[in-house]
């Protein structure tokens, strides 16, 4: 009789918190990435000549790499990766 009631409590538990834990944790850590990632481009847009610089920091402090790709602002242009 006790087994069936120690089942139902750890279900429960696992249902209400660990569930809500992880979700709670996914969502703060992927909202901070997202605003490490605005930080490094606010900086590079106030002054794109320091980019070694903020890739320096990057780097260092967020464990991040970065590397400058092309950015084309028609977005017509069909683009073609091999």
């Amino acid at each position: 009789m006790i087994s069936p009631l120690v089942l139902v409590q750890t279900i429960s538990a696992y249902i209400f918190f660990f569930d809500r834990h992880w979700e709670y944790t996914t969502k703060v850590l992927a909202r901070d990435i997202a605003g490490d990632v605005s930080l490094l481009a606010d900086l590079y847009e106030k002054n794109p000549k320091s980019f070694e610089f903020i890739k320096g920091i990057a780097g260092s402090q967020l464990g991040f790499s970065m590397k400058l790709l092309p950015f084309f602002r028609d977005f017509n242009i069909p683009l073609k990766i091999s």
